[in-house]
């Protein structure tokens, strides 16, 4: 069906595609308080403050379980960016989606953040750390796959929380 024929019968594609696509429960907004963008700028500043001086005193290595907490709190913040992205910027979501697209979309969001940090450390190793035998930010490949999933529960924790 073309977008023409689709815009005589609805509002718009995206109304259709949301309409056709997604679950039939709509996406309702909890009351609970809402992210504010000052909110999740200064808990990105501490979160990347606390993970920079974890790579500076090996303490990834040291203390095992440090890289949990901060993978849960990164994706908390991913996952509240979304939701304040989301609210301010694409009001459509609000009143037209349904909640397994909300979902997908924020876990896409998350996942999206969260393998491009870990493309950043992955650089960071490669580019700086090894050539001037600084500490490296990644322990290997099940430590990022740990880390991409914990990015991915605490952007669901956002659903929670939020």
């Amino acid at each position: 069906m073309s977008c023409a024929i689709i815009k005589q019968r609805h509002h718009s594609c995206r109304t259709f595609y949301f309409n056709v696509f997604a679950e039939t429960r709509t996406m309702h907004f909890p009351t609970k308080e809402k992210p504010t963008i000052s909110t999740i700028g200064v808990m990105l500043g501490l979160l990347l403050g606390v993970h920079f001086i974890a790579v500076a005193t090996d303490a990834y290595r040291e203390i095992i379980w440090i890289d949990i907490p901060i993978h849960l709190l990164g994706g908390l913040i991913m996952g509240s960016a979304f939701l304040w992205y989301a609210r301010r910027w694409l009001p459509k979501i609000r009143h037209e989606s349904k909640r397994m697209v909300f979902i997908l979309l924020l876990l896409g969001w998350t996942a999206l953040l969260g393998v491009s940090f870990e493309f950043f450390e992955f650089s960071y190793d490669h580019l700086i750390a090894t050539p001037y035998g600084w500490q490296k930010a990644q322990l290997g490949n099940a430590d990022t796959m740990k880390d991409l999933l914990d990015d991915l529960l605490g952007g669901l924790l956002v659903l929670v929380i939020f």
